[in-house]
């Protein structure tokens, strides 16, 4: 069995951030950044061959991937919790949808208003219900109310009401929607919580729709309306086109 050599021959330091350096009159060796300190022998035998023992209790290729995760953590929570955001804001918006739309049931004059209000209640009570589901698999937890910002638009258009309210209601439903559709597809391309993802990606067809039919029913409530002047044809010009 090799004997250790005396303090002359080889000398230990141990430096900064785990690095261990051998100093020997025949051989300098040095181990950087491995996890678990490496146990190192230098033995020089009497006609000065070197030999050098080694054994490791964790390779240098673990400790590195221990750092490299460690480094990835921040960011990968920093992208989580734009997850945790854009569910937190698709429920107050679908709180605001649905209030919304009770209201315009209440206060329109237009019945293509009136239905499309009914719409927004029944299809944005069951979207924010798989939020709901989405969310607690995620443990995510959800606002009850909708946000500043909706409370004071539903506070407006509570004061208005027939053709004055259909216009500020349909208006608030095409820019809204435009919005919905460009936060969900962000959420359903760039996600890191599957459930929310897949959320995202499930109700966009959805918001589409709506975002078609307010569009339409904004069309709808432009157009004056018909008389029945406009519905009679002119009696001369009817006998004008009969007679040769």
């Amino acid at each position: 069995m090799p004997t250790l050599p005396a303090a002359s021959e080889a000398v230990v330091i141990f430096g900064a951030a785990g690095t261990v350096i051998f100093t020997d009159p025949v051989l300098l060796l040095s181990v950087t950044d491995v996890a678990v300190t490496v146990a190192v022998t230098t033995v020089v035998d009497g006609k000065g061959a070197v030999y050098v023992a080694a054994v490791t209790t964790i390779s240098t290729f673990l400790g590195c991937w221990a750092v490299l995760a460690y480094q990835d953590a921040p960011a990968l929570t920093v992208r989580s919790m734009g997850d945790q955001k854009f569910a937190i804001k698709a429920a107050q918006g679908g709180i605001a949808e649905v209030k919304l739309g009770e209201l315009a049931q209440e206060k329109a004059q237009n019945e293509a208003v009136r239905k499309f209000g009914q719409r927004m209640v029944e299809e944005h009570t069951k979207t924010n219900h798989r939020l709901k589901e989405a969310a607690l698999k995620e443990k995510i937890s959800l606002p009850k109310e909708m946000d500043k910002k909706d409370q004071a638009t539903y506070d407006a258009l509570a004061k208005l009401s027939g053709a004055e309210f259909d216009n500020a209601y349909v208006r608030d439903m095409v820019q809204d929607h435009q919005d919905d559709i460009a936060e969900f597809g962000t959420e359903a391309r760039t996600g890191q919580r599957e459930e929310i993802k897949t959320f995202a990606a499930e109700t966009l067809p959805t918001l589409k729709e709506h975002l078609k039919a307010a569009k339409d029913m904004r069309v709808a409530i432009m157009k004056p309306a018909v008389t029945s002047d406009s519905k009679t044809p002119n009696k001369a010009t009817a006998k004008q086109s009969g007679t040769r």
